[in-house]
């Protein structure tokens, strides 16, 4: 409104002309604001949102169809013989440590003989008598086992060869991931508000009715 004022105030100042002004309607036998100056947007029925298209006004897509509204579905990560566990990958379910590889024979057990150098006979052609042809020795470092602290009680599963399913924390039921265990999915036009500002009134409900008039 005060765009329209100022313009005419000031032309009135500059060149005599009439200042016109604002009056709110009056009447009430007015069939749009019935003499309260004021009418609703039609657009919005003067409710000042407008219902979101995509989910209808509801907020949500409805009930989630991959777990069927109970926002959780049966764990498929515990072991089928074991429900509620898993395999510790720790000791490959033995519950035993699988310790590391021997650094002298790299886990191969075995390493050549130092007389021979692996060739199983000396220079003269005749059978090594410290690996008897073989050219190896078992490894002294690891007492031929290929792999240094195996065979100890595996701390991460206890030794028992299990632990807990991480899924399912043994409860045998795990989140649905579609709707993120609420049952329901989120509209996300409207980020589950179920409706928008009306872009018509902006939100403001009403609209002024009257009519502009030289002022006296």
């Amino acid at each position: 409104m005060i765009r329209w004022i100022l313009p005419a105030v000031v032309a009135a100042f500059l060149g005599g002309c009439v200042v016109r002004q604002w009056q709110a309607c009056s009447d009430a036998n007015c069939n749009l604001c019935k003499g309260t100056g004021q009418y609703a947007c039609k657009t919005c029925n003067g409710a000042g949102t407008q219902p979101c298209g995509g989910c209808k006004g509801a907020g949500t897509l409805g009930p989630c169809q991959t777990c069927k509204g109970g926002g959780e579905l049966q764990c498929n990560q515990c072991e089928s013989a074991a429900p509620g566990r898993q395999k510790c990958k720790g000791c490959d379910n033995t519950g035993l440590t699988k310790g590391r590889p021997c650094a002298q024979c790299k886990g191969q057990k075995t390493i050549n003989c130092g007389k021979c150098g692996g060739q199983g006979s000396n220079p003269g052609g005749q059978k090594c008598p410290h690996c008897d042809g073989v050219g190896k020795n078992l490894c002294k470092e690891c007492g031929a086992q290929g792999m240094i602290g195996a065979g100890a009680r595996c701390n991460t599963c206890s030794g028992s060869g299990w632990h807990t399913c991480v899924a399912c924390s043994g409860s045998l039921k795990m989140a649905c991931m579609t709707c993120e265990r609420k049952g329901k999915l989120d509209c996300k036009t409207c980020n589950n508000r179920g409706a928008f500002q009306c872009s018509a009134c902006r939100g403001q409900r009403t609209y002024k009715h009257g009519q502009w008039v030289d002022a006296k």
